[in-house]
């Protein structure tokens, strides 16, 4: 939960401050070749997640996806690419953090995270289902979603770019929104895995007091989006501070 939810992120986050705010003339000359990169780990990614036959790897591949994305965003060198990946940074960071919680409360009970062994557990354990759904379906970047704005923004500003990368990113995104669809039937629905007992508990209260705030920020982020995006209480964005630096002509950088 800690490598997939903060330290990638803050992988991503030193591209912005460091490689692309200080240094614009390189960004500028690699950028198509870190594009390209970008394009083959979130379309990589999205097709080994979606091939996944467990929870935490789905989880697993699918931040390998998210981390393409946002570099497409980061990248694309517009504003609209910039603000996007910040927000996407933080939106996804939620989200994997808190599946990667659900998937150790779901091994705890089950022993297992594979997909055929599982299936049935929203039946008598609400606040799992409950958690599980609005994660996932603020995973599937549904209108109205933090996940939404955060990838409507990348796509946008990388296509400024070119429609090419645009497109590449659209069709990956799709490919999200069917595994994981396929990871809330597999753990939720579907008949009754033989590891899932009668008996097998729904979340404790400790369980809870760590992915209830998790879940309570992505909702929080998703009515208001431009708390991280844009103008807020705390003055200028990290990415409209970096866009500034990086429009600015080689003699003056």
């Amino acid at each position: 939960a800690v490598l997939s939810g903060v330290i990638a992120k803050a992988g991503l986050y030193g591209m912005l401050r460091i490689a692309i705010a200080k240094f614009p003339d390189p960004t500028s000359y690699y950028r198509t070749t870190v594009l390209a990169l970008a394009a083959a780990a979130l379309v990589y990614g999205s097709l080994l997640a979606f091939r996944s036959t467990d929870f935490r790897g789905v989880v697993a591949y699918s931040s390998l996806a998210q981390s393409g994305l946002i570099a497409l965003g980061l990248f694309a060198g517009t504003d609209l690419g910039f603000d996007g990946a910040v927000l996407q940074m933080v939106a996804h960071g939620l989200i994997s953090t808190s599946l990667f919680l659900i998937a150790g409360a779901v091994e705890r009970r089950t022993t297992t995270g594979e997909f055929r062994l599982l299936g049935g557990m929203a039946r008598g354990r609400p606040a799992l289902a409950t958690l599980l759904m609005i994660v996932g379906v603020i995973s599937l970047a549904v209108p109205g979603s933090s996940s939404f704005a955060g990838e409507f923004l990348i796509l946008a500003g990388v296509f400024q770019r070119a429609w090419w990368w645009a497109a590449i990113g659209a069709g990956a995104i799709v490919l999200a929104a069917m595994y994981m669809l396929r990871l809330i039937s597999g753990v939720l629905h579907e008949a009754r895995g033989s590891t899932v007992a009668d008996e097998a508990l729904d979340l404790r209260p400790g369980e809870l007091a760590l992915t209830v705030p998790l879940v309570a920020g992505l909702l929080f982020l998703s009515a208001w989006p431009a708390g991280i995006s844009h103008h807020s209480f705390y003055g200028p964005s990290p990415a409209q501070t970096v866009k500034t630096q990086f429009d600015r002509p080689p003699s003056e950088t």
